[in-house]
């Protein structure tokens, strides 16, 4: 219990430290400086996020493929479970 607390809060205090740095980098350089960086980065951060999408979905089919060509995999294809 004490555990799954510390994960929250762990989570919540850096989604907390996000906002906070962010107002700070509002404040001291002002709200353009601000939004043109992030309207700068947006594009390449979209490009992380879908290389690591398509490198999660290969991940997971070549994690299918390899259980089915092990003996527990044909034991699913003999019981006809694998689908």
């Amino acid at each position: 219990m004490i555990r799954r607390r510390l994960l929250v809060w762990a989570y919540a205090g850096e989604l907390v430290l996000a906002v906070l740095a962010y107002i700070a980098a509002r404040l001291w350089l002002g709200e353009s400086v601000v939004t043109n960086l992030v309207r700068r980065a947006r594009s390449d951060w979209i490009a992380l996020f879908a290389v690591l999408l398509a490198w999660a979905l290969g991940m997971i089919v070549a994690t299918f493929a390899s259980v089915l060509t092990q003996p527990f995999g044909e034991y699913l294809q003999r019981e006809h479970a694998a689908k």
